[in-house]
């Protein structure tokens, strides 16, 4: 999972446009930004949205992650009015996998 995961986030680093497009990482706890391995919580992650200038976001969906995680997501981004977001699926699921099963 954790080479699944390594690999994903390096495609979203060369994705990602310099402080016009960002990929957001929606986990099943947490949220992080463009592969950073630092994680936010969703005020964190309205917190340092703000500090860019975003046009667009990419909302990659962590197969592990709740309904409540993604409506999170979704709250932060139209608190910041960016309304052009794509949304991506991403993981593998397996047996056990995910603490919120």
């Amino acid at each position: 999972m954790k080479k699944y995961l390594a690999l994903l986030i390096f495609g979203f680093c060369l994705n990602a446009y310099a402080e016009q497009k960002a990929t957001v990482f929606v986990g099943e706890s947490n949220f992080s930004i463009d592969g950073s391995s630092e994680t936010f919580s969703k005020e964190s992650l309205l917190q340092e949205l703000k500090k860019r200038s975003l046009d667009s976001v990419i909302l990659a969906v962590d197969v592990c992650a709740g309904p409540v995680q993604v409506a999170d997501a979704y709250v932060v981004l139209q608190q910041l009015n960016i309304m052009d977001v794509e949304l991506k699926g991403v993981g593998e699921l397996k047996s056990g996998g995910c603490g919120n099963v």
